[in-house]
């Protein structure tokens, strides 16, 4: 089971932490419309809902510093307490195929 959440968190996601950031950069198939998950970072509880075209992260009331965020390549952006980042994605590019 822990398989599964770690191939939807990471691949689908594409959740990391690194350089003292929260990175997401989900890559979702085409048969899944949505994910939700709750994490834990740095003391926020942040709600990361991906679709096709965006991604919401939510982070729950607390008294914990502000967090840097990078989604899905764009700038960095700061979530504090209580606020919600809304970012649109790009569509991705298709995938040509070789004929044969």
């Amino acid at each position: 089971m822990a398989g599964t959440l770690d191939l939807i968190e990471r691949c689908y996601l594409g959740l990391e932490t690194r350089e003292d950031a929260l990175w997401v950069n989900p890559r979702l198939p085409q048969q899944i419309t949505k994910l939700h998950t709750l994490l834990t970072y740095r003391g926020h509880q942040i709600h990361v809902t991906a679709t096709q075209h965006g991604v919401a992260l939510i982070a729950s009331p607390c008294n914990v510093a502000p967090v840097t965020v990078h989604v899905a390549g764009q700038p960095p952006t700061t979530i504090r307490s209580g606020q919600t980042v809304t970012v649109p994605l790009k569509p991705a590019p298709e995938i040509e195929r070789a004929s044969g």
